[in-house]
């Protein structure tokens, strides 16, 4: 996976919760907060791959991230 396809992956699930919100007003207080919530973690994980890709030089720059790291455990979250 290149850091151009992760980037593009967590702004479409990004745009999703944001539209969520935007089509459905009447989302129940609770879930509105947890979608608020999700999207500020989304925002920082685009940041951080944003940065990683700038310091690799190359979007297109494979990397390979283990099972244990940060970054499948928010996929998964991210997934429910």
């Amino acid at each position: 996976m290149t850091y151009k396809q992760a980037i593009k992956i967590f702004e479409e699930r990004r745009e999703n919760m944001l539209n969520l919100m935007e089509n459905k007003p009447s989302l129940p207080r609770k879930t509105q907060h947890q979608l608020t919530g999700a999207i500020s973690e989304l925002n920082v994980v685009l940041k951080t791959l944003q940065n990683l890709r700038d310091q690799a030089g190359s979007q297109e720059r494979s990397f390979e991230i283990p099972e244990s790291q940060i970054l499948n455990k928010v996929i998964d979250l991210v997934d429910r």
